[in-house]
């Protein structure tokens, strides 16, 4: 599989194709897991995520995987002061899937800092969602602009609640 393929025309995917994954696939992508960094378990889920894609099937990260604390601590035998960052789902994407538009991701120079943080001019800030794909916001409510909103969504939302929950529940027990 070529650079662009990999890297640059990777997306999460979210639908799967029934077939499953064979033990062979399987296990490459975990010999490939092994071999990452032992410094985290992030840089592990990253590299069976670019293993598996290389193999041609395609992954998801489960963020919810923090949420609901007790039931995963449960369903998992996870032992006091182990708390799941990463969940990575696998398989091969569905038709939809493989044909679907990349999502718009954010400018360059509103991601990538050299040497030192640059905060964003209110220039940038008002336009960092405007870019194609992005649809055109409409301001509502109290929300008077399109950072605002996505701010709204991601931390408003019920999932949000549920993980901020999820976190202090877990704190809480561990204390």
């Amino acid at each position: 599989m070529d650079f662009d393929t990999l890297f640059l025309r990777r997306k999460s995917v979210r639908a799967y194709e029934a077939r499953p994954v064979e033990e062979a696939v399987k296990r490459r992508v975990l010999d490939a897991t092994l071999r990452a960094p032992s410094a985290g378990a992030l840089i592990a889920a990253q590299t069976a995520a670019m293993a598996a894609e290389s193999l041609g099937l395609g992954s998801c990260y489960i963020g919810d995987i923090m949420e609901n604390w007790e039931i995963h601590r449960d369903l998992l035998s996870l032992p006091r002061y182990t708390f799941p960052i990463a969940m990575l789902c696998l398989g091969y994407p569905t038709r939809q899937q493989r044909e679907r538009q990349l999502t718009p991701r954010l400018p360059e120079p509103m991601v990538v800092m050299k040497n030192a943080y640059r905060r964003a001019s209110v220039a940038e800030l008002e336009t960092m969602y405007s870019g194609e794909g992005y649809g055109t916001f409409v301001p509502k409510n109290d929300i008077e602009n399109a950072a605002q909103a996505l701010y709204d969504r991601k931390f408003g939302a019920s999932f949000s609640e549920e993980m901020r929950r999820s976190v202090s529940s877990m704190l809480k027990d561990w204390s």
